[in-house]
């Protein structure tokens, strides 16, 4: 599946897209953004939108509180994972479909589920929903809006597929592996408050952030094994995640 379109929605908050992920935060924390700061990391190691919504639960527990988040992502099983935590919500339509509303309530930790079809519509939104301007166009980085809306299409035989996502899988070490997982999904503490360097846009990663990163990438890419392996490891040792399906 390839987003065709991802349109960001007037409001107070960030948007960001990664190739065939995006994320939407109130960004009330100061300095990055600790679900943006999640979505580059799994960015990065090419994940897909299942490994997304486990790195966005692993940084709402960290974090504590309800902060207003959400995201989405293609999977490797074709299929379109939504998560949503504190007041974000997301509205899906499959195939035209009347759209379902996916909220976490008064959840403490993050609702996420999966959706499939030829066509799956998906809008992130904190409060109201603005409508869509058809003139705006997000195809990377990170820009202010309180949503946005995504035309997610099964992919035609022979396209190609962002960020490497159905690249085959080398095996790697334990020791690797765990590494590799550490960095992405157990960042350094956050020391103390910084001002913004020059350039830096809020909620992106900042300078001191971008090499763990990118050595999280870069242990991936030379031996990167299975998604499946990974996904396994990754849900063993946060088994408390909650799973919501449409019926």
């Amino acid at each position: 599946m390839n987003i065709t379109e991802c349109v960001p929605l007037a409001g107070r908050g960030l948007v960001a897209r990664r190739g065939h992920l995006v994320a939407l935060t109130g960004g009330t924390d100061a300095g990055p953004d600790p679900l943006l700061t999640a979505l580059t990391a799994v960015a990065y190691s090419n994940g897909d939108g299942a490994a997304l919504a486990l790195a966005a639960t692993r940084a709402a527990a960290e974090r504590g509180g309800r902060p207003a988040w959400a995201c989405a992502g293609v999977t490797l099983g074709e299929e379109v994972a939504v998560l949503v935590h504190g007041e974000a919500v997301a509205l899906v339509s499959a195939d035209g479909s009347p759209e379902a509303q996916v909220t976490a309530s008064d959840s403490a930790i993050p609702v996420a589920g999966t959706f499939t079809g030829a066509v799956v519509t998906v809008r992130l939104v904190i409060g109201p929903p603005a409508p869509p301007d058809p003139r705006l166009w997000l195809e990377a980085g990170t820009v202010f809006g309180g949503g946005i809306a995504l035309t997610i299409r099964q992919a035609k035989p022979g396209d190609l597929t962002p960020n490497g996502q159905h690249a085959p899988a080398a095996a790697i070490s334990p020791a690797m592996e765990q590494a590799a997982v550490n960095m992405v999904l157990h960042p350094p503490a956050a020391g103390p408050a910084v001002p913004v360097p020059p350039g830096v846009a809020p909620g992106e990663v900042y300078p001191q952030d971008e090499l763990p990163l990118r050595e999280a990438h870069e242990r991936l890419i030379n031996g990167r094994s299975s998604c499946h392996t990974f996904l396994e490891k990754l849900s063993g040792d946060y088994p408390s995640i909650r799973v919501w399906s449409p019926v």
